[in-house]
């Protein structure tokens, strides 16, 4: 369950994601404690030819339990970088569009509102069938440490799109999708 949570939470400003962790840790939840149970060592993860590498954040969108789309829940053009390793490491960097300069005797609405639009975690992946467990070691959400981000994984070509289950985000029940191009090794 862990990588859907992983996928899930990208999609989300670090406040919310911040409220649904709180909120949401129940069975079927999108993130759990370490529920895979698979072993993470310094080895090479099977299966991971076609993940490994470091993708550019292309689309971001949810969808409502009733059907209602959304294609901005990181603002308007959001950027990002995901990186998996040959040793099974990834490391998660999202940007909500539009963000504004801190200055540097900013004040804390300006540095609150500078956290809540930037995401950023790291730590060991797996890989079970069709989906991609983020088990998170650092995160700028001190709440994701220790917890397993889980995430439908479908490949098209040079793009992988990420799929989150059905989870509790800004009041109401959405699936969020999250759809990256793998970048040239020499980009």
């Amino acid at each position: 369950m862990f990588f859907f949570r992983f996928l899930y939470l990208l999609t989300l400003v670090p406040s919310e994601a911040a409220a649904i962790h709180q909120a949401d840790e129940g069975p079927g939840s999108a993130y759990t404690d370490r529920e895979c149970g698979q072993e993470r060592g310094s080895r090479v993860i099977e299966g991971n030819d076609k993940l490994v590498g470091t993708w550019k954040l292309i689309s971001a969108s949810s969808t409502t339990s009733k059907g209602q789309r959304s294609d901005t829940p990181y603002g308007v053009n959001p950027s990002g970088l995901l990186t998996y390793t040959e040793d099974g490491r990834v490391s998660a960097l999202i940007s909500h569009g539009g963000r504004r300069l801190l200055p540097p005797l900013a004040t804390t609405e300006q540095q609150a509102d500078a956290f809540k639009t930037f995401l950023a975690y790291a730590g060991r992946y797996a890989i079970s069938g069709d989906k991609v467990i983020h088990s998170v070691e650092v995160s700028s959400i001190q709440s994701f440490v220790g917890k397993d981000l889980v995430r439908f994984v479908k490949f098209h070509g040079d793009q992988i799109i990420l799929v989150t289950p059905p989870t509790p985000m800004s009041g109401k029940i959405r699936t969020v999708e999250l759809i990256w191009q793998r970048l040239a090794v020499d980009s």
